[in-house]
Order: C-alpha cells, then structure tokens, then sequence
C-alpha cells in the first residue's frame, strides 16, 4: 500500500499567520484587512527591501489558486505577475505578489514579521535555520543539490 501524501497545509508547524492580504473595495468580506495604500514607507531602507524581497520569492508553495490576483494600486502590472499562489517560509503565509508591493510600492510590512525574517536571515545556514527548517517541512526537492532550498 502506498503512503497518503500530505497535504501542503500539513507542513504547517502549527496555525499559519497572514501577512500581506489586502481589503478588496469590491469584496465586502475583506473589509477589516488593510489597504496597502496606507502602508507606504518612502523612507525604508532599499537594502532591507532588497533582502525581504529575495525572502519573500523564496517562500515554499503552499496552495494553487484558479484566479489570479491584482495589484491594488493598479501599478498596470499584469495580474499573472501577481499569482495565484499563496507561499510559506513554515511560520508565516503570504500571497505570491507581496514582494512585487514590497519592491514597487515600499509597502512596509509589520514590524513582527520584519522581525522574523531578520531573525530568519540571520541564522539561515545555522543548524534548524530557515534552510533546514523548510528543507524538514517540505524534504529535498527532486533534482536539488543537497542542502538547496528554493
């Protein structure tokens, strides 16, 4: 008998926490989420952009969606280029597009998760860092050099 594949929501250490999922002015439901309108940090560092941009890109996939998203500034970024995934690094979830509001709008995220990545970062190559942690969430990758994680 073959084992049952886990779902990629079982990689999940314990509850997922969101970031970067906006108010939508035509869905009623998101109404409490922010705007990332409101969220703008012309000030913040590049270079911490920078690092939270390549972060972000990196994140394991979580789950496929059908539809595409859209950026709410209405940028004119094509809504393929937003996705249609929502990414992980384990702890947090996010949808596919957040770098692109990170890198082309420096929207600022919240400090507790700019914490956690910081945190991430620093020990990434450590014993139990972020490559290892997602490389035991998620297992080797086929094909992938060994100690790789994308």
């Amino acid at each position: 008998m073959k084992p049952r594949e886990p779902r990629r929501d079982e990689h999940l250490a314990t509850a997922p926490r969101l970031v970067g999922y906006w108010r939508d002015p035509d869905a009623p439901r998101t109404a409490t989420l922010p705007d990332p309108r409101d969220l703008v940090d012309p000030k913040w560092s590049r270079s911490e952009r920078r690092r939270l941009v390549r972060y972000l890109q990196r994140g394991r996939l979580l789950h496929d969606f059908q539809g595409f998203s859209w950026c709410r500034f209405r940028c004119g970024v094509s809504d393929r280029r937003m996705g249609h995934r929502d990414l992980t690094d384990g702890v947090y979830v996010w949808p596919e597009g957040l770098a692109h509001y990170v890198k082309a709008h420096a929207v600022r995220l919240p400090d507790d998760f700019l914490a956690h990545v910081r945190t991430q970062l620093e020990h990434e190559h450590a014993p139990g860092g972020l490559r290892a942690r997602i490389g035991k969430l998620f297992g080797a990758k086929r094909g992938m050099p060994p100690g790789r994680v994308p």
